[in-house]
């Protein structure tokens, strides 16, 4: 894909998403790549079997205009629709954080108190 097809492809993603707040970035990765993004979470556009298909990571947040920073979670679901992509990716990330959070309270339960939060 070329600079100027990346930059189209990403534009047509970015008129598709919910909410406000997300910005485009088109890329150079073995070839030119778009996503675009909103805080720590980005999707991405690729292509399979002759069509577009999108996915979404979520990582922590940085300071800048685009920091990205780590990863934290994506299940590597593909959709055809991205605003589905990022309620798949929610909804996978709250449900390990509520088991994270059961095991938690079982650790403190056996250690006899409450953790202390880090930061």
């Amino acid at each position: 894909m070329t600079k100027q097809e990346a930059t189209r492809e990403g534009k047509a993603l970015l008129a598709r998403m919910k909410g406000s707040g997300w910005k485009l970035r088109v890329f150079e990765d073995l070839g030119w790549r778009c996503s675009v993004y909103n805080g720590p979470i980005e999707v991405y556009v690729g292509f399979c079997n002759g069509g577009v298909e999108f996915s979404c990571l979520m990582g922590d947040m940085l300071e800048g205009d685009y920091e990205m920073g780590s990863m934290l979670w994506s299940d590597n679901f593909r959709s055809k629709d991205p605003n589905k992509v990022v309620e798949r990716q929610v909804k996978k990330a709250r449900e390990k954080v509520d088991e994270l959070d059961m095991v938690v309270r079982f650790v403190e339960e056996v250690m006899g108190k409450k953790l202390k939060k880090r930061g």
